[in-house]
């Protein structure tokens, strides 16, 4: 049996069907039928021409209509941590879908301890070689003990004397002494010592000559007596005996010329060390014209208990 018994009811059910489609509520006459119905997009009467999705923009493998209404399959894969790859400094972190937050460990290194190194021209570097890996924060130091020299005084003498060895760092000033009686009205007359050229070339009598040596002991810390001829003498020197064994190649010397003393340093023996006369203590010295000896006291201890030598001056 017909469903519809006239064409009022078949026309109405065309055109509901059309807006349905479409829809839309627009009033749809017969004769229109044929564009309204060939304006009807695939799918259902919904219009996917502003479709935008590709598959390459959809999680596979979900399934989408693009703008043609053709079924396209996404193509976006479903990644998670074990995608992630880690290559030095480096992480690679693949194209796709994570479903959660995703990590990846690197490697770990401890950070190097640096060494130090000191050039034989004092120059200081310190090194380290860091091994691959991720170094936290933190600090590595490392010392070097140089070896060190304190403060100390050089006394110049006839030998040379090594101040400061090689590669010593010294921890003090290196001073070398001076003598206030280094001048050149000391030093006879071409002689130079220790780049002091000498002035002295005797007293105005003429030349003078250096006679035998006298010895004698202290008869206490404060005197000693040299019995020695007096006459034309204008000098002597007094230093520890030459046979003594000594503390040092230096040993301390009083040299009297007309009427001055002064302090000065002999080197006989630089195999020995040797004990000397006490240094800058006031000296009063007595020459005797009729009793033929020199009488030389100190205000203050100034003689060792050694036998001293005396070797007089005189004028020509």
């Amino acid at each position: 049996m017909a469903k519809h018994t006239t064409l009022t009811s078949l026309f109405t059910a065309i055109a509901d069907a059309i807006r349905a489609k479409k829809g839309t509520t627009d009033v749809i006459v017969a004769d229109n039928f044929p564009d309204e119905i060939a304006g009807i997009t695939a799918g259902g009467g919904v219009d996917v021409s502003g479709v935008t999705a590709t598959a390459a923009d959809v999680l596979s493998p979900k399934v989408i209509i693009d703008k043609n209404g053709v079924e396209r399959t996404g193509t976006i894969s479903t990644k998670t941590s074990s995608d992630l790859t880690a290559s030095g400094a480096k992480v690679t972190v693949p194209a796709g879908y994570y479903a959660s937050a995703a990590s990846k460990s690197v490697s770990t290194a401890t950070q190097a301890t640096p060494s130090i190194t000191v050039t034989t021209d004092g120059v200081i570097t310190a090194s380290a070689t860091q091994s691959a890996g991720y170094v936290s924060s933190g600090t590595k130091s490392a010392t070097k003990q140089l070896t060190t020299q304190a403060a100390k005084t050089i006394m110049p003498g006839a030998t040379p004397k090594t101040a400061v060895s090689s590669g010593v760092y010294t921890t003090g000033d290196v001073i070398v002494a001076g003598d206030g009686s280094l001048t050149p009205g000391n030093i006879a007359s071409g002689v130079s010592i220790f780049g002091v050229t000498g002035t002295y070339t005797g007293s105005s009598g003429g030349s003078g000559y250096i006679g035998s040596a006298v010895y004698a002991k202290r008869s206490s810390v404060y005197e000693i007596r040299f019995t020695v001829n007096t006459t034309n003498l204008i000098g002597f020197m007094m230093l520890p005996d030459e046979d003594i064994e000594r503390v040092g190649s230096a040993i301390t010397s009083l040299v009297y010329i007309n009427g001055s003393y002064y302090w000065t340093e002999s080197f006989i023996d630089s195999s020995y060390v040797g004990v000397g006369i006490l240094k800058n203590k006031y000296m009063d010295i007595a020459i005797g014209t009729t009793t033929n000896n020199i009488t030389i006291t100190s205000d203050e201890a100034a003689f060792p208990n050694i036998q001293l030598a005396l070797y007089p001056i005189y004028s020509a």
